[in-house]
């Protein structure tokens, strides 16, 4: 838990001008009187932020996601199913130069990469007591990510000098919910060694700040 993020020296403030969202969305769904019933969507959308004449993929797009849950209920008894994939959210690319001996992190354009896509599947059963005199009292369970699934969230990184020569080490940090950070858990990460063609991206993809 970071108090106060923009205390950080890697934070830069993002301010858009503009924004644009799109999106069109499909849904089907079956509601009956026998005890089976099922849903499924699929939406399609797009948001965009523009910052100094320039537009950028905003932090939470998704291009594709799918809804999609199963359902069968009795007098007594309740057992549900419920499906989610997405599109992975944009991420922006990080990678390592050296500047008068001293080891630094640059940045690609941002948001200029994606994560994983995101799948979770969650289970629910639930039974109901009915008292003549205290009314119902229902009683459940519920298994979230029934896959273990773990469904990155963000990008970690940090800059390792031991060994032959200065190595970025970059980690996934994932989580069954996107916006459980509290439950994050750290991935094994990926290192990335020193490329010398790399630093010209670098200014490419930095403004000052």
């Amino acid at each position: 838990f970071i108090l106060l993020p923009e205390i950080k020296p890697d934070r830069v403030r993002i301010a858009p001008s503009e924004a644009v969202a799109r999106g069109v969305e499909l849904s089907l769904a079956r509601q009956a009187a026998d005890p089976l019933s099922w849903w499924l969507s699929y939406t399609w959308s797009s948001v965009r932020d523009e910052e100094n004449g320039v537009w950028t993929r905003r932090s939470w797009d998704q291009t594709h996601a799918v809804n999609a849950g199963l359902s069968w209920r009795s007098q007594r008894w309740e057992f549900s199913l419920a499906g989610q994939y997405r599109t992975g959210w944009p991420t922006t690319d990080a990678f390592l130069i050296e500047a008068d001996d001293v080891s630094l992190a640059g940045t690609g354009p941002r948001n200029g990469e994606r994560l994983r896509y995101y799948f979770t599947l969650d289970a629910r059963a639930a039974r109901k007591f009915t008292f003549e005199r205290a009314g119902t009292l229902t009683v459940f369970a519920e298994v979230t990510n029934l896959t273990n699934r773990s469904n990155d969230c963000c990008i970690e990184y940090d800059i390792d000098d031991e060994g032959d020569g200065p190595t970025l080490d970059l980690g996934r940090v994932g989580a069954h919910r996107p916006v459980c950070r509290d439950h994050a858990r750290e991935l094994p990460p990926a290192v990335i060694p020193l490329d010398p063609a790399r630093p010209a991206m670098l200014r490419e993809g930095l403004e000052p700040v």
